[in-house]
């Protein structure tokens, strides 16, 4: 890493802590996804190298894929890549996509896509994956920050952190709870 007139964001570490991916900007527009690997020869190699940029990559639970974010389409959508050796590609989404994550047995892969969060049934066969119809889980209204804009609380993907609020219908109106602090003092009664 630090190679000069590149910009370099780490963004995942593989389960069995030998490689870094990260994201490699190269320019303004010119985005791809590296590899550094932790033991041994620490030479960074390319996982993503096109013309239209690749990011955000996060290591399956298994750590034999790689999902990201690519710009083929024109827009962001998910793909999966095989991981060390990258070159086929898999593409998940369907109708754009962004920050992939994966459930915690591999089984599933998790993205937004215009507001809704979404889920992938995804299977390996013989090296290769075969994916699911998205599935959308619910609607969010998500704030992107340092530590982004969602997380799994669970590792089976039963619960997120969001960070943002839900979108609430006309018939869920929001509840104001007003000292709230001497609920807690009596139990609640």
């Amino acid at each position: 890493m630090n190679t000069p007139g590149t910009s370099e964001y780490p963004m995942d570490i593989s389960p069995d802590g030998r490689y870094l991916a990260y994201d490699r900007y190269e320019g303004q527009h010119s985005s791809n996804i590296w590899v550094l690997p932790l033991v041994g020869n620490p030479k960074p190699f390319p996982l993503v190298q096109n013309d239209f940029g690749a990011v955000a990559p996060v290591f399956s639970p298994n750590g034999k894929f790689v999902a990201y974010m690519g710009y083929e389409t024109g827009s962001y959508q998910i793909y999966i890549t095989p991981f060390p050796g990258g070159g086929a590609k898999w593409q998940v989404s369907a109708a754009g996509g962004a920050i992939p994550a994966w459930s915690g047995d591999g089984k599933e892969l998790y993205y937004l896509t215009g507001g809704d969060l979404m889920a992938v049934e995804v299977r390996e066969a013989g090296g290769a994956v075969e994916l699911g119809n998205p599935q959308r889980l619910f609607s969010v209204s998500t704030v992107t920050g340092p530590d982004g804009p969602y997380a799994l609380a669970a590792r089976d993907g039963s619960k997120f952190l969001i960070n943002g609020s839900p979108e609430l219908s006309a018939a869920e109106p929001p509840v104001l709870i007003a000292n709230w602090t001497e609920e807690l003092k009596t139990g609640g009664k």
